[in-house]
């Protein structure tokens, strides 16, 4: 397996996870739909009502995933700035 895959997921993954998140935590209409419509929205809509599970989404679990994508885009970054001078 090449050495820049897995650093080049993680960057494209981390990259995409942070702009969703950001776009969600800035919009509540947009979070809305996605919870109602998403599976796992779904599940906890039904468990805590709509108005809930935006509160604790934009209270914990955005700003959770924006620092969880942000270390997948730094460390996924540093790997590739180590790695990629190698093959240059």
């Amino acid at each position: 397996m090449h050495p820049l895959l897995i650093p080049s997921i993680l960057l494209i993954a981390g990259l995409y996870f942070l702009t969703r998140n950001i776009k969600f935590l800035r919009d509540s209409a947009e979070l809305e739909s996605y919870l109602a419509t998403s599976p796992k929205g779904k599940l906890w809509v039904g468990k805590y009502g709509l108005e809930k599970t935006t509160e604790l989404a934009k209270k914990y679990f955005l700003p959770l995933g924006i620092i969880i994508a942000l270390a997948m885009v730094g460390s996924s970054s540093w790997s590739l700035y180590h790695i990629i001078p190698n093959y240059l």
